[in-house]
């Protein structure tokens, strides 16, 4: 049998941990800490919230991770410390920009969480997100890429579908997505259709197209190639723009991205802002201070462009000067 101050010091331990969940079961029923648990949480994410966000993509792998890693507790107690050590488990290796990524969608999804609890009437709780950090590392890139840059591009093309592909890219200002999706169909003339634009695309109330306007030596091209998607995929661009970037034919920071970039810069610098209102087609004009202008419409038709985009095409040498 156990000496008295012995089974003593055994017990007190044992019910000094009994007596902090027993506070802590209390004060979750006054309400003094929310509760939601991790199963709940992402429940409610995917149907209420993840349908109306911008890349549903981008968080059902991390949200997946996250209830595996954090089953059955509590979000309001989940600490920075505990996030942090999940982002360097699961993206360690990754990039500094990739992980900070990814605590930017983790916000996100806590953020989400605060409002959902609120509306329940339970109190608020710190976002354990904001005090993790990892900072994203910013690469610079050229102001404008030399016109002979982009010529360059275009004319080491070695089949007529790149050429197509590097023309249109570098002159309409599409988004490589919008690109690979298109059809002989869509085109009329100089005019692209863009059935499913990327600007318009969530939380959209009705699908809208859009337009975009590609050089009259593209169209040349097209009428070469048979087939129903002229353009090359997007796996063969970025491919072929690596192996221009190895052989110095184009700076290593150049994107499909930043050809679109280029071009709304290209005639920013002619002072077009109409131009680059019809190259850009974004949702909101953000840097606009004139409330009109939020639409982001363009004053221009798809054939006022036709007529101006011939100094482009003189610049880069599909016509003659």
């Amino acid at each position: 049998m156990l000496d008295p101050e012995k089974q003593q010091a055994l017990t007190l331990p044992l019910l000094m941990a009994l007596l902090k969940r027993l506070e802590n079961i209390e004060q979750k029923l006054e309400k003094k800490i929310s509760y939601l648990s991790t199963e709940d949480a992402v429940n409610e994410f995917h149907k209420q919230h993840l349908s109306r966000i911008k890349k549903p993509r981008n968080y059902y792998h991390l949200i997946r991770l996250f209830q595996e890693d954090f089953k059955q507790k509590n979000i309001a107690e989940i600490t920075a410390e505990e996030i942090e050590q999940f982002l360097l488990k699961h993206w360690g290796s990754a990039h500094v920009n990739t992980i900070a990524q990814k605590l930017i969608e983790l916000k996100s999804f806590f953020n989400w969480c605060i409002k959902f609890l609120k509306k329940k009437g339970q109190p608020l709780f710190y976002n354990p997100c904001d005090l993790v950090e990892f900072k994203k590392m910013i690469t610079k890139e050229p102001d404008f890429y030399p016109i002979e840059t982009i010529r360059n591009f275009i004319n080491v093309a070695t089949t007529n579908r790149q050429r197509l592909t590097f023309m249109v890219l570098a002159t309409s200002g599409m988004r490589i997505s919008e690109l690979t999706a298109c059809r002989k169909a869509d085109i009329d003339s100089q005019v692209v259709t863009i059935r499913n634009p990327k600007s318009n695309r969530y939380n959209s109330p009705s699908k809208r197209e859009e337009y975009a306007v590609i050089p009259r030596a593209a169209l040349k091209l097209i009428q070469t190639l048979h087939h129903e998607k002229p353009f090359n995929s997007r796996n063969v661009v970025v491919k072929a723009m690596e192996k221009l970037k190895k052989n110095k034919i184009i700076p290593y920071n150049m994107t499909p991205h930043s050809l679109r970039k280029w071009v709304a810069t290209y005639w920013h610098r002619k002072g077009d802002d109409d131009m680059v209102r019809f190259i850009l087609r974004h949702k909101s004009d953000k840097t606009s201070s004139d409330p009109l202008h939020h639409i982001y419409i363009a004053n221009l038709t798809p054939q006022e462009v036709c007529q101006r985009i011939k100094m482009l095409e003189k610049e880069l040498g599909f016509l003659r000067k």
